[in-house]
């Protein structure tokens, strides 16, 4: 931004009559770095010695002897400063030995492309043609001086405060009061400190690809344009609160100004005069300026596309996401600025104290602007089409009218559109939940087209009311619009605006509510694993925040640890250690204890704690402690001992077929039947134990399906045929067979749909486990025989803990559901002296 800056005042001045600029001989750098001692013209009163020049097609000999050329006489910036080549060197306070000052090292960046030449390279005219006779004096002055003259020059000349020129009332001329300059006897003259090495304080570093001729009256006339500001424009300019630098490269490096007290910055986006997005960042605070609440919040999805489209920030060049670009380019104005706030520019990204205090700002950014702009990125996917669908089912007349919608082919397109921009990446990212539901407006913005969010979750909320219609509609496995593989009515009815509005906590719930926003935000992505924490709190009561402050100096460890902390001191429950599920194949980059969830973590088993209203220890609350405080890696907790674990079925994965599953059922209920069968002596009853397998599949949510038969016949029917027609190969138990006929024959798509949603879904992550006594459950599928299955006090469902070795300490494996265990059973038998409470320390 400086090299336009003074070009431009270079330019109108050049063009002024009121001036008369010397003419300097135009001078071609050579095209070759030989080196060569030939000697040239000086000017008069100039000491004739033979110097270096750079001659073309000159081929140069080893020389018999070399020395080291002065500091001033071959600098930094000129090229083979390091080499060492004959020259003869003349006493001189300016160019002292170099075993007093020894030679800087060597300069790299004038080796690049854009090295333009050592005259160009050099601060002052040197070429032998620019020192004629009748040459004149101001070609020895530098071409591109600094904003700001440098202190301490060698030269007493310069020690006239602020580099004064005096201008002469003759003929409008500049003249300089200045003794003259007595020029060193070096082979070149004395560098002012500005050129000598790195750029100083000044940051300044010379413009590349332009002409070095900047006379004494170029500098006077530059001062002077630069004094002629009006007050209104200085006035405007303090309000933009940031500086710049260059880089080695020449580009202007923007910097920020730090933020003070309850500051903020915004964007001021200049109008579309040109291609180039341009923008301005200004401080403000929301209490000393009512008016800046005019503003807009942006509300967009970083994406894991590097920074690579450019635009200018404060007249520098800024890198940002391609998503932000499209964002900033949707919401520019053709005649006017704009007033937005977007957090990738308005918050320094590197600076963690900064970061910190704006992110427990985020409520009051997003609460008091005008409106957000829900940026969901480019139009694709016809996505045209998805914005139409929203707009006709949000203004059909009844149920009816949307149902004709849903079933008309024509609307297919429409539907599939619509899928997928639900299923885009913003819906994923963890920000967006407190940034539209802190808005107090929202429009959304998808290419050209856009629509407000009050129609948008209007229409998700039809899609919810006609699920029926739409999975008959758009079956599942028979539609490719979802990229995974889920159904038309699942993403429409859970998936996009709907995913958001199951965030909304009243605020009685305060703490309780912390647990469950982590608990639904856990499937969404942020780029930096502590923002799962912090993501989230700007949704919830103020004192929450003000108890968990967002802080990115904390470790990640650290940060994840006090939100066990907060929850289990404010609740008195240990629900939230039961969503640290272990699972050993996840390496994380921070080591937690066992107790602790890693919310940066997405596992593919969700925990059971009020998933299913489970409350197996009651209204007790917990007993916990902390053993090594203030690092709190081990948790003491008090669990009633219910027995261990001696035999498991095979583990379920996940994302799996109706084959696995009915590989799993036949594998369970074959373990089952070998623990009772082969016991001699002991009589069971079988009809107890089937009902106690099926009530353990569904994990004891036994389904109203309005039939004539029990849940355990049901269930037995619908599995048994579907491995008569799927599995044909594979050969039933007697007892099995016995189900296959019973009075009311299931269709199959039925008896699939009855495995998915009862049994299926239940078992994806776990595997079937009983215990010595006889108990039967469902746990994680990393459990090992050994385990100990135990209820904690203040916990809403049993958990696998695991012994350690050579220690007393316990590794926590997950929860677990125990047949007729999950309401409070456990804590009526340790009442009455039937169980036992036992303390274990989780590492």
């Amino acid at each position: 931004m400086q090299e336009s800056s003074s070009s431009n005042r270079a330019t109108a001045m050049s063009s002024s009559s009121d001036w008369v600029v010397p003419e300097i001989p135009a001078i071609q750098p050579p095209r070759s770095r030989r080196m060569s001692t030939k000697r040239a013209p000086y000017p008069a009163k100039r000491q004739q010695a033979p110097i270096v020049q750079y001659v073309e097609n000159d081929e140069l000999t080893r020389p018999p002897s070399a020395q080291r050329a002065s500091w001033h006489a071959t600098g930094p910036t000129a090229p083979y400063y390091d080499s060492r080549f004959p020259v003869p060197l003349h006493p001189s306070q300016y160019a002292p030995s170099d075993q007093k000052y020894p030679a800087p090292a060597f300069d790299d960046e004038r080796d690049t492309e854009d090295w333009n030449g050592p005259w160009s390279a050099q601060p002052y005219n040197d070429h032998p043609a620019s020192h004629a006779a009748d040459g004149p004096p101001a070609s020895r002055y530098p071409r591109s001086p600094p904003d700001e003259p440098a202190a301490n020059y060698p030269d007493s000349r310069r020690l006239v405060p602020n580099d004064q020129i005096i201008r002469s009332q003759r003929g409008g001329r500049l003249e300089d009061s200045r003794p003259p300059l007595t020029r060193p006897q070096s082979a070149r003259p004395p560098r002012e400190p500005w050129h000598d090495g790195r750029p100083q304080d000044s940051q300044f570093q010379r413009p590349k690809h332009r002409d070095r001729s900047f006379s004494l009256e170029d500098r006077a006339r530059a001062q002077l344009q630069e004094a002629s500001f009006d007050s209104s424009s200085r006035h405007a300019a303090s309000r933009i609160s940031n500086t710049s630098m260059q880089t080695s490269t020449g580009e202007t490096q923007f910097q920020y100004r730090p933020i003070t007290g309850t500051e903020f910055r915004l964007l001021r986006l200049l109008p579309a005069s040109m291609s180039t997005i341009k923008c301005e960042i200004l401080h403000a605070s929301l209490d000393t300026d009512p008016e800046i609440q005019k503003y807009t919040a942006i509300s967009y999805a970083w994406g894991d596309i590097e920074p690579n489209m450019k635009i200018e920030v404060d007249r520098c060049s800024v890198l940002i996401t391609p998503s932000l670009h499209g964002a900033l380019k949707r919401l520019r104005q053709q005649d006017k600025s704009i007033m937005v706030w977007a957090d990738a520019l308005c918050i320094d990204q590197k600076n963690k104290a900064e970061q910190s205090q704006q992110i427990s700002m985020m409520t009051s950014i997003y609460g008091s602007a005008e409106s957000v702009a829900v940026w969901l990125g480019d139009s694709s996917d016809n996505s045209d089409l998805a914005i139409d669908l929203i707009q006709g089912v949000f203004n059909a007349d009844n149920a009816s009218s949307v149902a004709r919608i849903i079933s008309a082919e024509r609307f297919t397109a429409h539907f599939t559109a619509l899928v997928k921009l639900f299923e885009r990446e913003f819906w994923e990212r963890l920000w967006v939940v407190q940034e539209i539901l802190n808005a107090q407006s929202a429009t959304v913005y998808c290419g050209n087209s856009s629509v407000s969010w009050e129609v948008l979750q209007e229409a998700s909320t039809i899609f919810q009311q006609h699920e029926k219609d739409l999975r008959v509609q758009f079956p599942r496995g028979k539609t490719k619009g979802s990229r995974r593989g889920l159904s038309y009515a699942h993403v429409l009815g859970s998936c996009g605006p709907a995913s958001l509005e199951l965030l909304r906590v009243s605020p009685e719930e305060e703490v309780i509510s912390l647990l469950g926003v982590l608990r639904v935000c856990r499937p969404k992505l942020a780029a930096e694993p502590r923002d799962k924490v912090f993501g989230v709190l700007g949704i919830l009561p103020a004192e929450t925040s003000f108890h968990f402050p967002p802080n990115y100096g904390s470790s990640l460890r650290e940060v994840y640890t006090n939100v066990v902390d907060l929850i289990l001191h404010t609740t008195r429950r240990l629900d939230v250690i039961c969503e640290a599920i272990y699972f050993p194949v996840y390496t994380s980059s921070v080591k937690l204890p066992s107790w602790v969830p890693d919310w940066s973590h997405i596992p593919s088993t969700a925990g059971l704690g009020t998933s299913y209203g489970f409350n197996a220890a009651g209204e007790v609350d917990a007993e916990f402690q902390f053993m090594d405080a203030p690092h709190r890696s081990l948790l003491r907790i008090s669990a009633i001992y219910l027995d261990q674990v001696d035999m498991r079925g095979v583990a379920v994965g996940t994302f799996c077929s109706v084959d696995d599953y009915l590989m799993a059922f036949l594998h369970w209920r074959a373990k089952l039947l070998s623990r009772y069968l082969s016991s001699e002596g002991k009589t069971y009853n079988m009809k107890k134990i089937d009902e106690a397998f099926c009530r353990t599949l569904c994990l004891g949510q036994e389904p109203s399906l309005n039939l004539r038969h029990s849940w355990t016949e049901v269930c037995y029917h619908v599995f048994a045929s579907l491995v008569r027609d799927r599995l044909p190969h594979l050969r039933l138990d007697k007892e099995l067979e016995k189900y296959l006929f019973i009075d009311q024959e299931l269709a199959p798509e039925t008896s699939r749909m009855i495995v998915q949603e009862n049994c299926a879904s239940r078992m994806e992550g776990r595997c079937f486990f009983t215990t010595k006594r006889g108990l039967m459950g469902i746990g994680s599928g990393f459990m090992k025989d050994g385990d100990i299955v135990c209820v904690p006090l203040g916990c809403k469902t049993p958990i696998i803990i695991r012994p350690e070795a050579d220690s007393n300490q316990y590794r926590l494996i997950g929860d677990a559901y125990v047949d007729k265990y999950m309401d409070g059973k456990a804590v009526k038998e340790w009442r009455s002296d039937r169980k036992k409470l036992i303390s274990y320390v989780l590492q």
